[in-house]
């Protein structure tokens, strides 16, 4: 019984940790296909954004050094035009450009940028005084040509038929405007245009004050210095994030247009859309996992109370489990708890049957000992009364005395042949036999019992062989017909059926089956459950010993047969005997 306690705790402890892990993987696991195609969206959608950006950059940059090339040529124009003009009037075009005339000894005859300038010096010596005089349009690096403005790039060409330099003084400022609102550099994107030398003429984010050196270092001017162009992704060293930039070389100037872009930047649409999706999925797991610690509640710890109470239950004592009324509120938790209650029931039962079959073993080894002890004084008696009866007369009241103790002795005698049979071990011939030869022989036998019950016989001719001990099955047929005939004492009709039989419910083989009905006094139904046990009779005294249906019950069970007892309606009862039929080859067999 502490076996079963013990097994039903186990279940119980195992119960409660299918539960728990049933419900966090169905909590966590629905979610994570969710993850999986969250992160690879995100990855395709960045990358696809990646490609959008280098596309977007290159073709800025394209736009930027074709404005460069056409801003270039139309100072070359302008310059060109002055060349044979004796009278210098200043140009006009093109934008974000300041004209300038400077005589030979540097000093400023018009300027375009402030009447003031007019008799200064220029600032432009170190470029105009240049031997020999060159006869086209010569281009300064960036530099700081005056202290007051910022880098910028000068061209001049001198003009032979004035004898005068004209100057144009590009405005990074002018310029800066002019090519964002031309190439649509914008959203976050940098422009900067640099010379072969790498000067920096124009930095397109005028919040940031960058000093040349602090440009100079970065990857795509690095790149355009070696000669390279094209696309790169590349580390700020001055802010010291994610870019991907765009390296396009002018024809004319020879400057490099580089457009960069803010990889973070780029993506922070795509990832406040994802971080929503993000948020919206730690939601669902928050909420999952607040219902499965309300689901374990509610479920697991009704098992928790169940185990306990089994843990309780030390003595398995015959009565409902005791738990809380709550435990039971679900149906299958209820069925567990009438469940266990049920085995205690039946293993209570189980008790008892074993502490009496103990009792029936203990009085049978003692009762066979008996028998042993009892049977020589018995004999004796036995002896001495006949001697003495062969030599009294026929009439006396002694004489029937004696003829008294002679029948009883005898049935005392019989008594103890019968115990012995049942104790004592016998082996078991299991050959293939005919079943009704081995009925007839033992209806012919107990015939004459009662005259006054009929016996009728139904023996199926196709009935197949049995295999079987002959001993022991005509042995256990008379024990039937001795019961039946019993049953009957003023009379009736006593019915043998022999024949095939497929209605055993369970294992869905052949069988062979012999029925024995009687229409007699039946059996009390106190009595049916313990039909088989020894010394156990529904008799009057002195008509039986309650070994007979006790040695049956052991040779079927030898036999591997079975044997089924019914209540008939109108009176009686049937005894139904089914063996198995010999298989086709089959050896003889012998056991214990």
């Amino acid at each position: 019984m502490a076996g079963a306690g013990s097994s039903m705790r186990r279940s119980a402890t195992r119960m409660t940790r299918i539960l728990v892990i049933a419900l966090v993987l169905g909590s966590v696991v629905p979610f994570l296909p969710l993850v999986y195609l969250t992160g690879s969206g995100y990855r395709e959608d960045v990358a696809k954004l990646e490609v959008e950006t280098r596309e977007a950059n290159e073709h800025i940059a394209d736009l930027a050094s074709r404005y460069l090339d056409t801003f270039a040529w139309s100072i070359e124009q302008e310059l060109a035009l002055s060349a044979s003009n004796p009278v210098l009037s200043l140009p006009t075009e093109p934008p974000a450009v300041v004209w300038e005339v400077v005589d030979p000894s540097g000093r400023v005859q018009q300027s375009g940028r402030s009447k003031d300038r007019i008799g200064t010096p220029c600032g432009y010596e170190r470029m105009l005084s240049t031997r020999p005089i060159p006869t086209g349009m010569i281009q300064s690096p960036v530099d700081r040509w005056l202290p007051e403005d910022a880098p910028t790039v000068l061209f001049a060409r001198w003009m032979a038929a004035s004898g005068m330099w004209l100057v144009a003084r590009v405005d990074p400022e002018g310029l800066r405007r002019e090519m964002i609102a031309w190439s649509g550099a914008q959203d976050g994107r940098h422009l900067y245009v640099v010379d072969a030398q790498g000067g920096v003429l124009l930095y397109s984010d005028q919040d940031r004050t960058v000093a040349p050196i602090d440009l100079n270092g970065n990857p795509p001017i690095k790149m355009f210095l070696e000669g390279g162009k094209g696309s790169i992704r590349f580390k700020s060293i001055v802010s010291g994030k994610d870019r991907l930039g765009h390296v396009s070389r002018t024809q004319r100037t020879q400057w490099g247009a580089i457009v960069t872009a803010d990889v973070g930047q780029s993506v922070i649409g795509v990832r406040s859309r994802y971080m929503a999706l993000v948020w919206s999925i730690l939601f669902g797991g928050g909420a999952a996992l607040a219902i499965l610690m309300w689901t374990t509640r509610r479920l697991a710890r009704p098992i928790l109370q169940i185990r306990d109470a089994i843990r309780a239950e030390r003595g398995m004592a015959l009565h409902p489990l005791s738990v809380p009324e709550s435990a039971r509120r679900v149906a299958e938790y209820d069925e567990l708890v009438s469940a266990f209650d049920e085995l205690s029931e039946r293993v209570a039962r189980t008790e008892k049957q074993l502490l009496h079959a103990e009792r029936v073993a203990s009085v049978g080894q003692l009762a066979s000992g008996l028998a042993h002890e009892i049977g020589t004084p018995l004999n004796v008696i036995r002896g001495n009364a006949q001697h003495a009866l062969r030599k009294m007369d026929n009439a006396g009241t002694v004489r029937a005395a004696f003829e008294l103790i002679v029948e009883q002795t005898e049935r005392i005698a019989e008594m103890i042949r019968r115990l012995l049979d049942y104790a004592r071990p016998t082996e078991t011939r299991m050959v293939p036999i005919e079943l009704p030869s081995i009925v007839a022989q033992s209806i012919e036998m107990a015939h004459g019992l009662n005259p006054r019950v009929e016996v009728r016989m139904d023996i199926d001719p196709d009935t197949p062989p049995v295999m079987g001990d002959p001993a022991q099955l005509e042995q256990a047929i008379l024990n039937l017909l001795v019961n039946a005939y019993q049953a009957m004492p003023h009379g009736g009709t006593l019915s043998v059926i022999v024949g095939a039989d497929s209605e055993v419910p369970g294992d869905g083989e052949d069988w062979v089956c012999c029925k024995v009905i009687d229409n007699g006094c039946g059996i009390h139904p106190e009595v049916k459950d313990r039909l088989f046990q020894p010394f156990v009779t529904t008799k009057s005294h002195g008509q039986g010993t309650g070994l007979g249906l006790a040695i049956v019950d052991r040779i079927v069970r030898r036999h591997g047969a079975r044997i089924d007892v019914q209540m008939r309606r109108e009176g009686g009862s049937i005894f139904a005997l089914h063996l198995r039929p010999a298989r086709v080859g089959e050896e003889e067999l012998t056991g214990e």
